[in-house]
C-alpha cells in the first residue's frame, strides 16, 4: 500500500493526529488511532505499521503495550462498549416510567451511534470476529452485556404492569438487541426504510406482553 493511500490526506486528519500527540499516553493514542482507522478505512487497513504511524509512535510500542493487533482490537471493543453503555443509559436516566424511557431510547439511540462513529467501529470489529476466532469470545461477552443491559430496562416495564414472565423479558430484550444491530447496520450505509414501522411493532409487542387479562369467571 502506498503512503498516499494509507495515511489521511486532509488537513483535518493531520490536525486530529496532532491533537492526539498532546493528550494521553501511548496506549490511549494507539486505541484512538485504531478507532480512526476503522472509521475511515476499515479493519483491512489495520496493520502494526499503519497503526503506529497514525498514532505517531514507534512501531515497537504496539507490541510492547498490547502484544498484537488482536489485543489492540479486543481492548478497543471493550472501550467502544463502555461508550455505547453510556449512550444507552442516558435515555433511561431521563424522567418517566419504564415504557416511556424505552420509547425515548429507541427513538434516539441509533442516530446518536451512527453520528458518533461508534456503529461503524462496532461493525468493523464484528467483521474482524467473523474472520478471526480469537476475537469471538470478546464479541460474545459484549453481546451478553448488551442483552443484560436491555433486560434490566425491559423488566421494570413488566414490573410496573405487575406481570412476571422471565422468558418474555429475555425474549423481548433479545428482540430489541437484534433489531438494534440491524437498524444500525442499515443506517451506517444510509438505509432506513421500515425502521419507524418496526419500532411501532416493538412498542405494540411490549404493550401486549405487559397487558394483564381480566380474570375469567368459571362456568357454573
Amino acid at each position: 500500500m502506498s503512503s498516499a493511500s494509507s495515511s489521511p490526506s486532509t488537513s483535518n486528519g493531520e490536525s486530529v493526529r496532532a491533537a492526539s500527540r498532546d493528550e494521553g499516553g501511548p496506549k490511549e493514542r494507539l486505541l484512538e488511532a485504531a478507532e480512526r482507522i476503522l472509521q475511515s478505512q476499515g479493519y483491512a487497513a489495520i496493520t502494526t505499521r499503519r497503526l503506529a504511524r497514525e498514532a505517531d509512535l514507534n512501531q515497537a510500542l504496539v507490541h510492547y503495550h498490547f502484544g498484537s493487533i488482536d489485543h489492540v482490537m479486543m481492548r478497543l471493543l471493550e472501550r467502544v462498549g463502555e461508550r455505547s453503555d453510556t449512550v444507552i443509559e442516558a435515555a433511561f436516566a431521563e424522567p418517566g416510567n419504564a415504557m416511556e424511557q424505552m420509547r425515548d431510547h429507541l427513538s434516539t439511540v441509533y442516530d446518536v451511534n451512527v453520528r458518533s462513529g461508534l456503529a461503524k467501529v462496532w461493525f468493523e470489529l464484528i467483521a474482524m470476529g467473523a474472520n478471526d476466532p480469537a476475537m469471538r469470545p470478546v464479541i460474545h461477552t459484549r453481546f451478553d452485556q448488551v442483552l443484560d443491559q436491555y433486560s434490566a430496562h425491559v423488566r421494570p416495564i413488566f414490573d410496573e404492569a405487575n406481570v412476571s414472565d422471565d422468558e418474555q423479558v429475555e425474549g423481548i430484550s433479545a428482540l430489541i438487541q437484534a433489531m438494534s444491530y440491524g437498524i444500525l447496520l442499515q443506517k451506517v450505509v444510509g438505509y432506513d426504510r421500515g425502521h419507524r414501522a418496526m419500532l411501532r411493532i416493538v412498542d405494540q409487542l411490549l404493550d401486549q406482553a405487559t397487558s394483564v387479562s381480566p380474570p375469567t369467571t368459571p362456568e357454573p
